[in-house]
């Protein structure tokens, strides 16, 4: 009786917390969008520049600045490649949330690299339950399997001896 009390407990507290996952994802994505869209107004410029100048793209006029004599133009052309860098890594992370599956984005949010993104997102999130029946649906299943994951040992443990 233990058992079934606790499973469905934790059943619960998993439900309501793999609900979050969903909303989470939505505000990281927006945030996602806000940076790479500034982003993209910063290589728009380069590109533009670059074109100006005659050069056949960003990274070859990057390259030359960076052989360039004077410092300050060394140093503009590190800047230039950070932010191409984080263009790109911000246009991967877009291709994840816009076309990934649950277990993606997740995977995505959760690793250690991107910690600073997911703990500014978390300042300004709202707990909430998803309106959409596939994000109900995955965190349904997730509470599920982690829940059976979970209570398996004590389940094992407790389990009635058999009467041969």
């Amino acid at each position: 009786m233990f058992i079934n009390t606790l499973d469905k407990l934790v059943f619960s507290i998993l439900l309501l917390a793999s609900f979050q996952l969903p909303l989470l994802a939505n505000d990281y994505l927006q945030l996602v969008n806000g940076y790479f869209l500034s982003t993209q107004a910063q290589v728009e410029a380069y590109q533009l520049n670059a074109q100006r100048h005659e050069y056949p793209d960003v990274y070859a006029m990057i390259e030359d600045f960076k052989r360039n004599s004077n410092s300050a133009v060394r140093s503009d052309a590190l800047l230039k490649e950070q932010t191409m860098q984080e263009y790109q890594r911000l246009t991967d992370a877009l291709q994840i949330f816009k076309h990934g599956n649950w277990l993606e984005k997740t995977r995505f949010m959760f690793s250690p690299n991107n910690w600073p993104l997911l703990r500014e997102v978390s300042l300004n999130f709202q707990p909430g339950i998803p309106l959409n029946v596939m994000a109900v649906a995955y965190s349904f299943v997730t509470a599920l399997l982690v829940g059976a994951i979970l209570l398996w040992p004590l389940r094992r443990l407790f389990r009635p001896k058999r009467r041969l």
